[in-house]
């Protein structure tokens, strides 16, 4: 599924719908109301034609490898897993840090002003 980043008023809705409730299901119109977000499903359904469901992520890191012409979003676990890294970095004032994740990447933390967005691959 190809992914766009979408307007501010999009990501604010998105977050007030995934705090307010994880367990209650959300959904949130977008693109002008064509589309409804199920964001507990994490998918995007059209509401005036037929077409198959699309993912919707809750992104905060993103990567562009080496051909990509684009960010592209990492999955939402391992942004969960680059956040709290990202975090210890920030308390404790350590910086260059790589971080070798099982996937294979790499992600070097620079300093708090610059956040890594390429893949770094083995």
């Amino acid at each position: 599924t190809e992914f766009s980043l979408k307007s501010n008023l999009f990501s604010s809705h998105m977050s007030h719908s995934f705090i307010r409730d994880k367990e209650e299901e959300v959904v949130v119109a977008v693109d002008g109301e064509r589309y409804d977000v199920h964001v507990k499903e994490r998918k995007r359904y059209a509401v005036y034609w037929e077409q198959g469901p699309t993912e919707v992520r809750r992104c905060t890191w993103f990567y562009k490898g080496d051909k990509d012409t684009r960010f592209m979003p990492y999955p939402e676990d391992f942004s969960q897993s680059l956040e709290e890294a990202y975090m210890i970095a920030v308390t404790l004032d350590e910086w260059k840090r790589k971080l070798e994740f099982p996937t294979g990447e790499t992600v070097i933390l620079h300093n708090p002003k610059v956040r890594p967005d390429v893949k770094i691959s083995p």
